[in-house]
């Protein structure tokens, strides 16, 4: 396997899991899509790197990378920018150099793209081949990068303003053309006056010659002229490839900002200094790392003016991307893609029927029970998934179910393109990442546990897919179509808790990815659902009635029950070490932005502030993190230890810190979902 076809399949399955990032739950279908993206990123990662091609990240993505280290949770692609000259390196390069199945679109090549943006995608088509399903995560979809062009501005504003008017005429003509609001005639009389007035085309005569002798060719008046909408669109391509070379002109020494004319630049935009450009460093993305602007705090702040406040609305195009594609696919074929149906003949009713009082539900479930013959069974879905569920597990400690509680990991597996586990036995046990779990579980491996001869009375569940996942599996023992026929009663626990109670119905995207992990087998199977509030039993409810059909609202409702917060008894011990009077932990984060977007004086700045935290060391445990480590820059820790500091090589945890002072980053996040204090630092003097 060669470097390219490695890096594509470099996704790690803890990656493509269902997780929740900032309240937004992200099933495993929009993993796929990211996962995708990630491998178009690589292959020009890859293309980049071996010809010195600068690129970083773009919009949502910049974003992503500083507020979240990945993906805005709620975005589901993927954005880079190049500047002028990189881009048509690439775009020549490129051609030759793409592995195979991929490919570049722009307004060349690609119907109905009349823009300025180019796409390099995964594959020209939807593709259900067998090899590329198990190269792409058994996404059958096209996953794309788009590219922005950024180009250097004309210091002098009336000159700029000149070009732009000189691109929207052009363009205005070859839109008409091309949608066939203007006739050959008019259309070719309005370029020849535009090209008569205009003294910019130094260079350009070849091109005004090609669209020329294209008006001449399939619009003139004599017996050879010709009217075809194919040619139509020869004539636009030639006239956006002439509006193209103009927002190219200008050269750096006679620029001190760069942007995109289009569309930004045409609506009045001067773009940005070209200095936060002069240099690119790499910030984590994901599981790989992304090239962004060296003055990245600088580029969001005039983008988005408060960028880590949190705004779940996103606009820039359909979510998820893929939809749309689905859809185009089922009105060719004529039938609708297969998925999971509501079958009538699953289970009726729940066991449970009360006033979704969760503590209420355990005790009536459990009260007067024998806890020496009660059996219960925790199916753990994954080690990082434990937490979710501990709580309930040392509840039903203290109630005194010890001795027949027995707690099973699972081992979570990617599968192939026709639903067979990927890995011999060896690879499967390792996934059940026992090693992981807290020492003091008594566990019972997954292919030990004989759930025909156990019998348990409950069991507690977490994953709600069977064979309904697209790229991840557990063990089909274990699915819960089959624990039914042998468990006297299921409980789905949502794994993820929301940082907010819920969504409204107004949150299109939450609302949308319900799908993709409400209307599952477990949640049919399963005795009942729990979940952690009403607001979240209400979207459920909603989501089921509408695949399942009216006449289903009292099943649903009976069957989900709403966590109230405030009345589980939770057992949290308390620690001796937090009984003791301990001195605040901060965490104080320098962002290598800060360097390149403050100058030598930025030095100065860190000395007195780092001097002023040296004052209070004795209430306040200071860790000091440069931020990314890979940028790690000699003076910064130089600095940092001639004051009498440490700078902490390892990764920082949230959790480990009572409050956050320095740059933006992912950490920010972090310590304001914890309800942690967050003080961004001002480098300014």
């Amino acid at each position: 396997m060669d470097q390219k076809e490695s890096l594509i399949n470099d996704i790690s399955i803890e990656f493509l899991r269902d997780e929740v990032r900032c309240g937004f739950y992200i099933p495993t279908a929009i993993k796929q899509a990211w996962a995708g993206s990630l491998s178009v990123l690589s292959v020009i990662d890859q293309i980049c790197d071996k010809h010195g091609i600068n690129y970083f990240a773009e919009w949502g993505t910049l974003l992503g990378a500083v507020r979240h280290g990945g993906f805005v949770p709620w975005d589901d692609d993927l954005d880079i920018g190049m500047l002028r000259e990189d881009y048509e390196r690439f775009r020549k390069i490129a051609q030759d150099e793409l592995p195979e199945g991929f490919g570049i679109q722009d307004f060349r090549n690609q119907e109905e793209h009349w823009l300025f943006i180019t796409r390099v995608v995964n594959t020209e088509h939807i593709c259900f081949e067998e090899d590329h399903l198990n190269r792409f995560q058994n996404f059958p979809y096209i996953a794309s990068i788009d590219i922005f062009v950024l180009d250097y501005l004309y210091r002098d504003e009336k000159k700029e303003k000149e070009r732009c008017d000189l691109v929207k005429h052009l363009l205005a003509i070859a839109d008409g053309v091309v949608e066939e609001s203007l006739s050959i005639e008019k259309a070719k009389g309005a370029f020849r006056n535009l090209i008569n007035k205009e003294i910019v085309w130094d260079g350009y005569s070849d091109k005004i010659r090609i669209i020329e002798n294209l008006f001449d060719k399939y619009g003139g008046s004599g017996d050879g002229a010709i009217e075809h909408s194919g040619f139509r669109r020869d004539i636009g391509i030639a006239i956006y490839d002439l509006v193209e070379k103009q927002m190219a002109k200008t050269g750096e020494e006679e620029s001190e900002r760069i942007g995109q004319i289009f569309p930004w630049g045409l609506k009045g935009g001067r773009g940005l200094p070209k200095e936060f450009y002069r240099k690119m460093i790499r910030l984590p993305f994901e599981e790989t790392t992304i090239p962004v602007p060296c003055a990245y705090g600088k580029v969001l702040q005039n983008r988005y003016g408060d960028y880590f406040t949190i705004h779940k609305v996103w606009s820039g195009h359909d979510y998820p991307y893929f939809e749309g594609q689905k859809k185009n696919l089922e009105e060719v074929l004529g039938y609708e893609m297969p998925e999971y149906k509501f079958d009538r003949g699953m289970p009726e009713k729940s066991k449970y029927v009360g006033d979704n009082d969760w503590p209420e539900f355990i005790n009536e479930l459990l009260l007067n029970s024998d806890s020496a013959a009660t059996k219960l069974l925790f199916l753990a879905a994954g080690a990082s998934r434990w937490k979710d569920i501990k709580w309930l597990y040392d509840l039903l400690l203290a109630k005194g179910f010890e001795s027949n509680i027995k707690v099973v990991p699972l081992p979570v597996v990617r599968k192939d393109a026709v639903g067979r586990i990927v890995g011999d036995d060896d690879a499967v046990d390792a996934a059940a990442q026992i090693e992981k779990y807290p020492k003091e579980l008594n566990l019972t491996e997954w292919w030990d546990y004989d759930i025909r001869v156990e019998k348990p009375d409950v069991v507690f569940i977490q994953d709600p897919y069977d064979g309904e996942n697209p790229v991840l599996t557990i063990p089909v023992e274990y699915y819960t179509s089959n624990i039914r026929k042998f468990a006297g009663m299921i409980i789905y626990l949502q794994p993820f808790m929301m940082e907010q109670d819920a969504f409204p119905r107004e949150a299109v995207n939450d609302v949308y990815n319900l799908k993709h992990y409400v209307l599952k087998p477990g949640i049919v199977y399963a005795d009942n659902v729990v979940v952690q509030s009403d607001e979240m039993k209400n979207r459920y409810v909603e989501k089921l009635i509408e695949w399942a059909g009216q006449d289903t609202e009292a099943y649903w409702n009976n069957k989900i029950i709403a966590v109230h917060n405030n009345n589980i008894t939770q057992i949290n011990l308390c620690n001796e070490d937090n009984k003791i009077q301990r001195k605040k932990k901060l965490l104080y984060l320098i962002g290598v932005n800060e360097l390149y977007e403050h100058g030598d004086n930025v030095f100065s700045v860190i000395r007195n502030k780092l001097s002023i935290m040296k004052q209070a060391e004795e209430r306040l445990h200071i860790t000091v993190y440069f931020y990314p480590e890979c940028n790690n820059i000699e003076d910064v820790t130089a600095l940092i230890n001639e004051v009498g500091f440490d700078c902490d090589n390892k990764v920082p945890e949230a959790d480990n810190f009572d409050a956050y002072y320095g740059s933006p980053s992912p950490f920010v996040v972090q310590f304001i979902r914890n309800g942690k204090p967050v003080m961004i630092a001002s480098y300014d003097e």
